[in-house]
Parts: structure tokens; C-alpha cells; sequence
């Protein structure tokens, strides 16, 4: 009989998360048994105990790591909201109090929370992508690399950016703010040059509701029908989402600021037909040629397949 797979717990704020909870629990951890159980390497576990956990003071006996007796059991949510932060999710947690956090951090037999984990990509094959990097934002110095085919050489990296669980890099090139996708970026050097980084682009990358980054936006304009305008009244779907207008029939009309129209295209077209772009028409005209390019395959799939095909 085949094994359950093991759930993977990979994700950084997570992993951190039961491993500061068992910590506490007084179990004591080995690096390899939380590698394979993390679906991690071990250099991964060992910078997590050693580094991101280094605060903790744990004691190392032989191959197992656990924290000194006295402060068995003291959670700090503090940690925990320092987690949120990082992961972005700090909205999830607002004002709660110590009780209901230490309930979050409790066992996991009879804990009343779930919160489900969204998809994210595995970074283990761009680790030391990562790793390079981090250390050129830290230290504040140039870096170049390849990326897509092109060489871009002396760019100003700001931040390693996680969205919607794939990793960019936000750095400045030419004095443009960009976005790359990590795991397409190869021949990574750190240069000696430094930079003095702009405390206005770290702003921009903090505020910016997606790795789209760009001075203008874009107002868009879409009609949103009743039967799925809770889902968007509930929380903000589209980038820069805002609501303008309710009909008396429940239709929403609602305008989205983007900076590219890569960042609302997709979503339109997941919520097709319910949706409808009014303006502007370039992105209308774009989402309707899409679309009659889709049903034009089809359709040839469909006229040269044989009648028989599906049947027995």
C-alpha cells in the first residue's frame, strides 16, 4: 500500500510557526527528522534553528536542538505577530488577544483554527538564488544576472517579494523599478559596488498591491453582476478595487486602478460571464479577442476530431 503523502509544510512562516510550538512544548528536534518531515534540506533546517530561531537560545545536545527549561512554555506573541508581518497576513490576526493567540499556537488535535495555506511555488531549486540575494539587499550592493535571454548588469536590488506564492526580486534597473521572477533568473553575481537605497522606493514597494510596478495607473471600469457581487463586497478582488455604484437590482459597478493590464486580464476572465469591462476599451477589445481566439481552437479541435472518438 502506497504511503499518505506528507503534508507539505515548506511554506517559511508556517514551518517556523510548529517548530517554535513544539519547541515550546519541550520536545527536542533534529535537523534531519524536520527536513524530511518539511520536505526541506537539512541546510534549510539547520539556518532556521541556527539563524531565523536564533533569538531563542536553543541548546544543542549532540543532533538534538531544544530550548533551555526555563523558558519552556513562554510563547511569545510577539513572535507571532512578527510573523504575520512578514507573511503579510498580519489582516488575519487584527487586535486579537493573547488568548486566542495562544489557542492558534496550541496543539493541533483540538485546535479550533484552520487556516488553509494558498499555492506556492517550492523554492528549493532556486535556494541559492535566494540566498545571494538576500545578502546583496542587506549589505546594499549591486548584483547582476540573466534573465529571460537578457543580461542586466548593475541592478539595485530592494526586496525578495512573495506574491500569490511565486518570488520576484523588486530592483531598480536604469532607475526603473522592476519585477523578476526568481526562478528565471540565472548567473547571479553580487558585485562590490554599493548603492545608497531610496527609502521613496522602498515605499513604493511596500505599498504597491502587486509586483506590477509603474507611476501610472490605469482606472478600469467593470460591471459586476448580482449573483457574484458578495464575493466582491466581502473583500477586494481586483487590484485598487472600489465600489462606485449599486444598481437596484444588486449589479455592482466598480473601478480597479492597475499598473499593467496583465494585472486584471486574468482576473476578468476567471469571472467570466458574470463580469463585463466598460472601459477601457483597449482591455475590452483585448479580453474579446482572447476569447474568440479560444473558441476559434475549439472549435477546429472539435471539426477534426472524429464523431466516434469519445465512444466505445
Amino acid at each position: 500500500m502506497d504511503k499518505p503523502e506528507k503534508p507539505e509544510h515548506d511554506k517559511l512562516g508556517g514551518r517556523l510557526g510548529l517548530i517554535l510550538t513544539r519547541l515550546n512544548n519541550g520536545q527536542s528536534l533534529t535537523v534531519s527528522g524536520l527536513a524530511e518531515e518539511f520536505n526541506v534540506c537539512t541546510k534549510t533546517i539547520r539556518r532556521d534553528l541556527t539563524e531565523r530561531l536564533a533569538y531563542l537560545g536553543l541548546i544543542r545536545e549532540g543532533k538534538y536542538y531544544r530550548l533551555p527549561k526555563g523558558v519552556l512554555g513562554q510563547r511569545s506573541n510577539t513572535d507571532l505577530r512578527r510573523f504575520t508581518r512578514i507573511l503579510g497576513i498580519e489582516g488575519l490576526f487584527p487586535r486579537w488577544e493573547d488568548y486566542l493567540l495562544n489557542l492558534l499556537l496550541g496543539e493541533t488535535d483540538n485546535n479550533p483554527f484552520l487556516i488553509k495555506n494558498r499555492p506556492h511555488e517550492n523554492c528549493g531549486a532556486f535556494m541559492s538564488s535566494l540566498n545571494a540575494l538576500s545578502e546583496a539587499i542587506r549589505a546594499g550592493k549591486r548584483a547582476s544576472f540573466t534573465y529571460k535571454g537578457k543580461a542586466f548588469s548593475q541592478s539595485e536590488p530592494y526586496r525578495l517579494v512573495s506574491d500569490k506564492g511565486i518570488w520576484y526580486l523588486a530592483a531598480l534597473d536604469g532607475g526603473t523599478l522592476k519585477s523578476f521572477v526568481i526562478s528565471a533568473m540565472t548567473d547571479i553575481q553580487v558585485s562590490n559596488k554599493a548603492f545608497m537605497p531610496d527609502p521613496e522606493v522602498h515605499q513604493r514597494i511596500e505599498e504597491a498591491e502587486s509586483i506590477w510596478y509603474g507611476d501610472e495607473l490605469t482606472e478600469v471600469l467593470v460591471s459586476v453582476s448580482a449573483r457574484v457581487a458578495p464575493y466582491f463586497r466581502r473583500r477586494a478582488l481586483y487590484p485598487g478595487q472600489e465600489i462606485i455604484h449599486t444598481t437596484s437590482t444588486g449589479d455592482l459597478l466598480i473601478i480597479s486602478r492597475v499598473a499593467h493590464p496583465g494585472q486584471i486580464i486574468p482576473l476578468i476572465k476567471y469571472w467570466m460571464p458574470e463580469v463585463e469591462v466598460i472601459q477601457p476599451v483597449s482591455i475590452r477589445n483585448q479580453i474579446i479577442d482572447d476569447v474568440r481566439c479560444t473558441l476559434d481552437k475549439y472549435t477546429r479541435i472539435h471539426d477534426e476530431e472524429p464523431d466516434d472518438k469519445y465512444t466505445e
